[in-house]
């Protein structure tokens, strides 16, 4: 069952949230690491995070 908000700013939160949602399906990795600071490692050594960090910077920094 999927609800559709009765209010036009709900809807479009809805949306958008989907909109983001639909960007990064796929591109979620998981990772099995000894400690936090080895999964950090892991995750800044992989190329689609370097990617999307400098996307989101890019974005940040209009």
């Amino acid at each position: 069952m999927h609800q559709v908000p009765e209010g036009e700013a709900e809807r479009q939160e809805q949306a958008a949230a989907q909109r983001r949602a639909d960007q990064i399906r796929g591109s979620v990795r998981v990772v099995a690491a000894l400690d936090a600071e080895a999964a950090r490692d892991v995750a800044y050594a992989d190329e689609l995070t370097r990617e999307w960090n400098k996307k989101a910077w890019q974005a940040a920094h209009v």
